[in-house]
């Protein structure tokens, strides 16, 4: 049996997840079995388990590699201005993002892994790691914005990005329950919000 090279490997373990992901948006995760993924990958589950140790290691894989893609994504974002329109620019792109037909199936995924992860602590666990990530980089911009006067130093940066991140889930919730309403004019009243700064009182938007 002739050995796989490094490139071959690499091209199986996408062929994988790409199966797992069209599976994943049709079935949705209870239903779906690593059998149903090598039948739509076109390999047999021996080969699958080449790869991936279980369903919970390539359902982490794929969060794993959408979060590398935004990220990717986001650094090309053209920014004017200080740290708070950065904040406006990537949620603006997210938001903006869900009007776009290709994100249909992965909304729909995402709903999907959120419903699991109310009863399976590996699935939580897997959105759990994403959370942290995002409520870490975004609370970053959030720090910066109050170093450069942008935001009031009383609002609690994880608070605030916890509050962004909570509206964004709600939208893409909205998104696939009424995929005909438009998510693109909801940007221009966010970004008016963050431009006119979060006044507070003391003791709100604080851990």
């Amino acid at each position: 049996m002739p050995k796989l090279t490094e490139a071959h490997f690499a091209a199986r373990k996408e062929q994988i997840l790409k199966a797992a992901f069209e599976c994943l948006a049709r079935k949705g995760y209870s239903r779906l079995t690593v059998r149903d993924i090598a039948a739509e990958a076109g390999i047999s589950v021996g080969t699958l388990y080449l790869h991936f140790e279980n369903k919970q290691e390539i359902v982490k894989t794929l969060v794993e590699q959408e979060r590398a893609l935004d990220e990717a994504e986001l650094e090309g974002i053209p920014v004017e201005g200080g740290p708070l329109e950065a904040l406006g620019a990537i949620f603006g792109f997210l938001i903006e993002r869900l009007d776009d037909p290709d994100s249909a199936a992965a909304l729909r995924v995402d709903v999907e892994l959120w419903a699991e992860a109310i009863h399976r602590p590996a699935v939580k666990e897997i959105f759990q790691d994403s959370l942290r990530y995002w409520l870490r980089r975004l609370s970053e911009l959030v720090e910066e914005a109050q170093r450069a006067g942008e935001l009031p130093s009383g609002v609690d940066p994880a608070g605030l990005t916890q509050l962004l991140i909570a509206m964004l889930a709600g939208l893409e919730l909205m998104k696939v329950m009424k995929p005909e309403v438009p998510m693109g004019p909801l940007v221009g009243p966010l970004r008016a919000l963050l431009r006119a700064r979060v006044d507070t009182d003391e003791g709100s938007l604080t851990g």
